[in-house]
């Protein structure tokens, strides 16, 4: 395991010989490529957060990878990601992604984070039956219609898209968090067929002046703990 932050004008390339390298922490290092790194196939989890990196080229033959964080990057493309089946958690937050179709195939993925990207369509993950969090707030999103798929979801954020309909919801038995802030939606009364939900945030859509809708769902859900309609988010 090795944790560095290499500094501009250091040569990262010592790291390619440290072939049996398990765990990698390079975040907030000054790199424009991580082509060092694309011959350690016993590499496990990987952190390469606020590198200022816009490939993920080298990661491609990173077989064993489970955990990948490369938030805060330039990354616009998963395509190199397609073939890494054992991935189970993707940080991806703040890059220029614009497609989760790499990503179609990755059915260990337990945790997805792809927050502020520009993201149109999460069609890609409808295979996904593993994710427990999905995050795909501030994107270019209008239908999350897919998400009904995702069975064991416990924890969904679409917060700041275009989203008017969560219908889709409703099939999401073991729900316990969700965060819809800054959308179109009207209707919540959906909601009320989800057991566990104890977390709803919701301020900034059309519905938060519908107040008979949040009384008849918190009278409907009794384990209801947290409702967010007014107030500042504060995820």
């Amino acid at each position: 395991e090795l944790h560095i932050a290499i500094g501009e004008g250091v040569n990262p390339e010592p790291i390619e010989h440290l072939t049996n390298l398990k765990k990698l922490n390079i975040r907030s290092s000054k790199l424009d490529t991580l082509n060092f790194i694309e011959n350690l196939t016993e590499m496990i989890e990987l952190d390469v957060t606020n590198t200022s990196i816009s490939s993920l080229e080298p990661l491609k033959k990173l077989k064993s990878l489970r955990l990948l964080n490369a938030e805060m990057n330039h990354i616009e493309s998963l395509e190199p990601l397609k073939n890494l089946t054992k991935l189970q958690e993707i940080e991806m937050l703040s890059n220029e992604v614009t497609s989760l179709e790499p990503l179609r195939n990755l059915t260990s993925l337990q945790k997805l984070n792809v927050q502020s990207n520009k993201i149109t369509s999460i069609k890609p993950l409808t295979n996904l039956e593993n994710l427990v969090e999905l995050n795909v707030g501030s994107n270019k999103l209008s239908d999350i219609s897919p998400v009904a798929s995702l069975e064991n979801l416990e924890v969904l954020t679409v917060s700041e898209n275009n989203i008017s309909s969560i219908e889709s919801v409703k099939h999401l038995r073991k729900l316990v968090a969700l965060f819809a802030t800054d959308n179109h939606i009207e209707d919540i009364s959906v909601l009320m067929s989800i057991p566990y939900l104890e977390t709803l945030q919701i301020k900034g859509n059309p519905v938060e002046e519908d107040m008979e809708q949040f009384i008849a769902l918190k009278r409907e859900l009794e384990f209801y703990r947290t409702i967010d309609v007014l107030d500042e988010r504060s995820d």
